[in-house]
């Protein structure tokens, strides 16, 4: 107590803060709860692809400790903050970034790093988020045209659990889903990318952190031409095998970023182009260990440069 008496936690900046409580709490998790945390460089990749703003409404459906949340707010507090109103600006913090977790120790470890970012942290629901949707009528509550359409986010960020294969006794329980029709058993990820697409508005931005052979290998043939008709691939960025070693996982991995295709506009985009890049160095060593040369500043500006939003 000594040590730490002269430093004020109450004045000290929110971000330090957040990364303190990611740097106590990550090892615990990872040791004791099978939850991990999406790395920094992949959150800020997101983020940066994204580009969210004030008047976006925003998801996490898998979002663990919030992440994804936290780091949204801080772009557009860092991009947006000079120009935004005290109400503007509050308005964004308590009433446009959501979360579902289905732990109840996670919405509590991601409610107290969103009170340390000063953000909407009542707005994470202890819930599964492959369930029917009646079970969110707050969700579509958010809805202003009184319809029982769950699709009412501008942004989803997300990364779903991986590797858990959902058998067709178990996805009857669940929420109804295309991808899962005359499928004897369906791995939790493939859910994870449908469910996520529901919540999204038309016109929305989904950005996914998938295992790689989803948008590469045969297996996942039949989930690519789906998406073919319900959303614009805009990019994929592949990650190293290593990208999730330090956190507890060996999975080849990638981010997606799509844009769901309006009713207006809906046809087959199987031949419209997509940025492909491949990030070889995301700032850190297989052992968790800082390296020099990250790569992803460098892969935002060239994803600026290639894809202009709708």
């Amino acid at each position: 107590m000594e040590r730490l008496q002269e430093f004020s936690l109450i004045d000290s900046n929110a971000d330090i803060k957040g990364r303190a409580f990611q740097k106590v709490l990550g090892p615990a998790i990872r040791a004791g709860m099978g939850q991990y945390f999406t790395p920094d460089p992949i959150v800020d990749l997101a983020i940066g692809v994204i580009q969210p703003r004030a008047s976006d409404v925003l998801l996490d459906p898998f979002c663990g400790s919030g992440h994804f949340l936290t780091k949204a707010l801080q772009y557009v507090v860092d991009h947006q903050g000079s120009a935004l109103t005290p109400h503007d600006l509050h308005e964004f913090k308590f009433f446009h970034l959501h979360g579902i977790e289905k732990s109840d120790r996670m919405v509590r470890i991601a409610m107290t790093d969103m009170m340390l970012h000063d953000d909407g942290h009542t707005n994470i629901r202890n819930q599964d988020a492959l369930l029917s949707f009646d079970n969110y009528p707050d969700i579509i509550a958010l809805r202003e045209d009184g319809k029982q359409d769950p699709a009412v986010f501008d942004v989803v960020l997300t990364n779903p659990p991986f590797g858990s294969i959902m058998k067709q006794e178990t996805m009857q329980m669940l929420g109804r889903f295309d991808l899962g029709h005359k499928k004897k058993s369906l791995p939790l990820e493939i859910l994870g990318l449908e469910r996520s697409l529901q919540f999204l508005k038309e016109g929305g931005k989904l950005a996914i952190v998938l295992p790689e052979h989803l948008m590469k290998g045969k297996n996942g043939l039949f989930v690519r031409k789906w998406l073919y008709g319900i959303a614009h691939i805009r990019a994929i960025f592949f990650f190293p095998e290593e990208a999730f070693t330090p956190f507890g996982a060996m999975v080849k991995t990638c981010l997606c970023i799509l844009q769901k295709q309006t009713k207006s506009g809906a046809k087959s985009v199987d031949s419209d182009p997509t940025f492909l890049c491949e990030v070889e160095n995301l700032g850190y060593e297989p052992t968790g260990k800082p390296r020099a040369g990250s790569e992803v500043n460098a892969a935002i500006d060239a994803f600026k440069k290639q894809v202009t939003w709708a």
